[in-house]
């Protein structure tokens, strides 16, 4: 099922879908607020009443499943795990996401702390900054064959580069002991004689 999102950076949380409530209800809370080790409380933010979750420090964060979505536009799934979504606030943990009000989706501090994006104003353009999975960088043989190739030509320039500039380095080096030769010779009647130091 497609909802809108909405980037929301001042929001400290993530606004679910009824859908989301339903997963994160069905395979972590259910039983934890029936052991009333959770409790789930309502309140007014964004201009509507949302529902929020909060546990005694005692439950066990390992049995929670991560949350995940695909927003279209980038093509990707995002996951969120306990430690995305599980806030330390004294003796309790507060839980990130929060479910109600309108169908929206508002991606809050979680979803920009996670994932990197870039904003443009002038031209109204939204980019996110990732990355393959190693596995799927090992799976891609082309990726790993263009990857070698410029990292081959890379190098081999550096190290023409490097021949050419102490080549020339040497020959100025030779030159300049030359010249300070030539310096060191000076004319008298006799014909050439070599500079004797003074002192």
């Amino acid at each position: 099922m497609q909802k809108q999102g909405i980037l929301r950076l001042e929001f400290g949380m993530i606004k679910g879908t009824f859908e989301m409530e339903k997963y994160v209800k069905s395979n972590f809370f259910d039983s934890l607020l029936a052991e009333k080790k959770c409790k789930r409380e309502t309140t007014e933010t964004i201009g509507t009443t949302i529902y929020y979750y909060y546990c005694d420090k005692d439950i066990d964060l390992n049995k929670f499943k991560p949350v995940k979505f695909t927003i279209n536009h980038f093509k990707t799934n995002f996951t969120f795990t306990k430690e995305d979504l599980f806030l330390d606030v004294g003796d309790k943990y507060v839980f990130l996401m929060c479910f109600g009000g309108v169908s929206l989706i508002f991606l809050g501090y979680p979803f920009i702390k996670k994932y990197k994006f870039i904003f443009n104003q002038d031209s109204k353009i939204l980019g996110y900054f990732h990355s393959k999975p190693e596995e799927e960088i090992e799976k891609d043989p082309v990726i790993l064959i263009v990857s070698i190739s410029i990292l081959s030509v890379i190098l081999l320039g550096l190290g023409i580069f490097a021949f050419i500039y102490l080549f020339k380095m040497k020959k100025n080096k030779k030159m300049a002991k030359e010249l300070n030769e030539e310096k060191d010779i000076t004319y008298n009647n006799e014909g050439l004689i070599p500079n004797e130091d003074k002192n």
